[in-house]
């Protein structure tokens, strides 16, 4: 009577058997179908379609030797192609796999998840720490959420992958009915929980940006191609605000010595610099193109920061402050 040793079910996956059969043949074995259904713990007619799939969409030189009867490889220049996963690879990718929560409202987020379910069946080693350990204990709070559609995103990364514009509505701030514009998306940006498509909007004969959440209705509209001469640089520098302005801000800004520690440890902006003065105050200084997020994020610090330069930011805070006073 034929024993076959059980194994751990997450083995029992199509593609991990046809690593499997491309192992045992290319060691020279010579394992029959009986064999590697038996190893595989899975049927003979199992093995034969696996067999068949990997003669025919794969092209593998798989042939029967009579004599040995068994199966093998009749030239050396076929190669499945799998990758060996390492137990710290993996975790890191799961780290990863935090970091990417801040995009949960994509359909991407999910696929993602599955991936890495699915990466577990191809570790090279055993993974020595729990992953479901790991993700309970490594934790990212990213910023508030933008609802977007999936089949809004869906038909944007369609018409990206086809080099196919758009046309859609949309809905700004405000506006009681949608405009309707003709888009040539040449990038896709995620910014603090909100996405951005950027490219040539054909009614303003200019490149623009629009945010995904108010996209609507989106249907094909003629191929195009993206001009060689194009920078995403030139109108996305992600620092305060996605949308620039005409010309570039060099700003300047004291904190007092309770935001100062907070201040140096990180990168605000482009060309940054910070100075000490005096009391254990700092002036940083950066370059920024645009100022409306600026604003905000300077009134967020309170009575810790004061705006140095440029002029139009000083007047933007003191008439935030001066409306504020009036409510308050």
């Amino acid at each position: 009577m034929l024993y076959c040793i059980s194994m751990p079910e997450k083995l029992k996956t199509q593609y991990y058997r046809w690593m499997k059969i491309d192992d045992e043949i290319r060691k020279g074995r010579y394992p029959s179908a009986v064999d590697l259904a038996c190893m595989l713990e899975v049927s003979v007619k199992t093995i034969r379609r696996d067999i068949e799939y990997l003669r025919v969409m794969l092209d593998a030189p798989i042939e029967y030797d009579a004599s040995r009867k068994g199966l093998y490889y009749s030239s050396d220049d076929f190669h499945l192609g799998s990758v060996r996963v390492t137990g710290s690879e993996y975790l890191a990718m799961l780290l990863s796999s935090r970091v990417f929560s801040q995009y949960r409202n994509t359909p991407y987020y999910k696929s993602l998840g599955h991936l890495f379910g699915k990466m577990k069946d191809f570790l090279a080693e055993q993974v020595e720490i729990d992953p479901d350990l790991f993700e309970t204990t490594v934790l990212f709070f990213g910023g508030p959420l933008t609802a977007i559609k999936e089949v809004t995103w869906s038909a944007l990364m369609k018409a990206i992958r086809e080099k196919q514009a758009v046309s859609f509505s949309y809905g700004k701030p405000g506006a009681e009915t949608p405009s309707s514009y003709t888009l040539e998306v040449y990038r896709v940006v995620g910014y603090r929980g909100d996405w951005y498509c950027v490219g040539k909007c054909r009614e303003r004969k200019a490149v623009r940006i629009y945010s995904m959440a108010r996209m609507s209705n989106i249907k094909s509209a003629g191929n195009y191609a993206i001009p060689k001469s194009f920078r995403l640089e030139d109108y996305v520098r992600g620092s305060f605000g996605m949308f620039l302005e005409e010309r570039e801000y060099t700003v300047k800004i004291e904190f007092d010595p309770d935001s100062a520690p907070f201040i140096r440890e990180r990168v605000w902006g482009a060309k940054q610099k910070i100075e000490e003065l005096p009391g254990g105050r700092i002036r940083l200084s950066f370059t920024a193109g645009s100022l409306v997020e600026l604003s905000m994020w300077v009134l967020s610090h309170g009575s810790h920061a004061k705006v140095i330069s440029p002029p139009e930011l000083v007047e933007m805070v003191r008439t935030e402050i001066d409306g504020m006073r009036k409510k308050y």
